[in-house]
């Protein structure tokens, strides 16, 4: 067997260590960051508080939910519904049903207005559980 030069030799280990890390896997290279890094995420942008979504609120009037005694709750819910859309450049429309449907407030922006006494949707509550069909 002839003689290697030690030259050769370290040439040899070389070459296998490059092909060593040739295989590796990527991201176990050198200046990968640990995958447990600390990373500073971007701050958040600035976001309107505004949704501006058009929603149709469908409210039960029948004579069921008069009979259940949840009349009150139903008024409530509509009115807190509506309370969380005011002034986000939201339009909403109300519909009840009991026997037959039928459009209580037509479609409006939600306002704080809107929501008063004379307001379009002031008489939602009033309209839930008052046809008791």
């Amino acid at each position: 067997m002839p003689k290697r030069s030690p030259r050769s030799a370290a040439a040899r280990v070389a070459a296998t260590a490059l092909l060593v890390l040739g295989l590796l896997p990527v991201g176990l290279g050198v200046g990968v960051p640990a995958a447990n890094a600390l990373v500073i995420p971007a701050p958040n942008p600035q976001v309107s508080e505004t949704c501006g979504i058009n929603v149709t609120l469908i409210l039960d009037a029948s004579g069921s939910v008069s009979q259940a005694h949840a009349v009150e709750n139903v008024r409530d819910s509509a009115r807190a519904f509506l309370e969380a859309l005011a002034d986000t450049n939201s339009t909403a429309r109300v519909i009840d049903f009991g026997t037959v449907a039928r459009v209580s407030a037509a479609r409006s922006n939600v306002t704080t207005a809107s929501l008063q006494e004379g307001g379009v949707f002031a008489e939602v509550a009033v309209l839930v559980g008052a046809r008791g069909e």
